[in-house]
């Protein structure tokens, strides 16, 4: 997954989340345009919407900004019936 490239047509197959200290680690595989992608989002602090990301048709990887985030480095946007965004540290 690279930053500021949107991916379209988006079919998520699996996300497996670990606890690590007080943060969570979550590894993202999906289909977009008949190309495998995968990605380890590290440093979650708030898993609350992660799960929303399972539905997602489009998603991208942003890096906004110094100091627009009250934590984390990266956001990714998961867009299905709404725009869901999660923060986090660094991606693997």
């Amino acid at each position: 997954m690279q930053l500021d490239q949107t991916y379209k047509n988006v079919v998520v197959n699996d996300l497996h989340v670990k606890r690590v200290g007080n943060e969570f680690n979550a590894t993202l595989s999906f289909h977009s345009r008949n190309t495998q992608n995968t990605v380890e989002l590290l440093g979650i602090q708030d898993i609350e919407s992660l799960g929303e990301i399972l539905c997602a048709h489009t998603l991208w990887l942003e890096k906004p900004a110094s100091g627009t985030l009250d934590y984390g480095t990266y956001i990714i946007s998961a867009l299905h019936n709404y725009l869901t965004q999660i923060a986090f540290d660094s991606l693997s």
